[in-house]
């Protein structure tokens, strides 16, 4: 799919397709939840865009303008109930924190152990 979700074959479809789909990924909720300092941004790559961002049109359309799109690498922190994405330059774009929970990001914890 466009927003990185894997579409599974036949037979995935019936096997471990729950396990498949967070393999390599982590949501970018769970990686700012294990961050010390919450003001500090940090690295991210993005993998994909859950279905209920997929929902929300206008933040759709705001996430793709500003480049929070699969394989874009950004810089994210944490802001009280929203999300700072960051890339180079001042630009940021703030979206509502709830939607960390559903884009996935690489794992790179799982990659360098």
């Amino acid at each position: 799919s466009p927003y990185g979700t894997p579409i599974p074959g036949v037979d995935a479809l019936y096997r471990d397709a729950a396990k498949s789909f967070r393999t390599g990924v982590v949501s970018l909720a769970d990686v700012l939840a294990s961050v010390e300092d919450a003001a500090t941004p940090i690295a991210v790559t993005v993998a994909r865009l859950g279905e209920p961002i997929q929902a929300e049109a206008q933040l759709l359309a705001q996430l793709y303008d500003f480049g929070v799109v699969p394989r874009a690498r950004l810089d994210v922190v944490a802001n009280d109930d929203m999300v700072r994405f960051s890339a180079s330059g001042d630009e940021a774009l703030d979206v509502p924190a709830e939607f960390a929970a559903h884009l996935y990001v690489l794992n790179t914890a799982a990659a360098t152990t």
